[in-house]
């Protein structure tokens, strides 16, 4: 996994996601290594799953890093849910950035929004190093970052909340989760042949 360009992330979730790691004061020290590492190539591997990051990062040698991530509380969800409103039209708009600039403020807010809190982050790294944050453990965490580029949903699995619970209730079709001919030729930029 290498970051492409001055960047790490270029989607608007994976910048997202920089910006807040970068506002973990007591981290500082550690995360431009990170950012070395994940642009050198380091990490080789990376898997994000309910909960959890699991990352191997070559160093010198090989570490393996797990990082814990606490779930979204059902009221900081409850909350988010409420302050986005009726405002999100398709699971895919907001998936790939497409949403409003106030349903994004609230998604990214630094202090009530969907991204973990220092606290809510554990991080074990099999590195010498008996830091909060070891330096393989902040390029897994860039790397998450560089994961959301490619697969904005994994954000969600990560805090463990039902995106699709963003979508308007009285929505059908795309944005109650499933996609009509028109939405996937759209998608897929070819018609359908519905006869076969």
């Amino acid at each position: 996994m290498v970051a492409k360009g001055k960047a790490i992330a270029s989607s608007v979730w994976g910048r997202a996601w920089c910006l807040n790691l970068e506002r973990y004061s007591h981290y500082m020290g550690r995360l431009p290594q990170g950012r070395t590492l994940l642009r050198r190539g380091a990490v080789s591997s990376l898997q994000i799953t309910a909960g959890r990051v699991i990352a191997l990062v070559e160093d010198e040698r090989s570490h393996e890093v797990t990082l814990r991530v606490q779930a979204c509380s059902e009221e900081r969800w409850g909350m988010l849910q409420e302050r986005c409103g009726d405002t999100v039209d398709s699971l895919l708009d907001l998936l790939q950035g497409r949403i409003s600039a106030s349903v994004m403020a609230v998604m990214t807010d630094f202090d009530n929004g969907l991204f973990p809190e220092p606290s809510e982050l554990r991080c074990v790294c099999t590195c010498i190093d008996d830091a909060d944050l070891c330096k393989h453990a902040a390029a897994a965490l860039y790397g998450v970052a560089v994961a959301f580029d490619a697969q904005p949903e994994l954000l969600f699995m990560l805090r463990q909340v039902d995106a699709g619970a963003l979508v308007k209730a009285d929505m059908t079709g795309a944005a109650a989760g499933t996609l009509d001919e028109g939405a996937l030729e759209g998608i897929f930029g070819f018609e359908l042949d519905v006869d076969l």
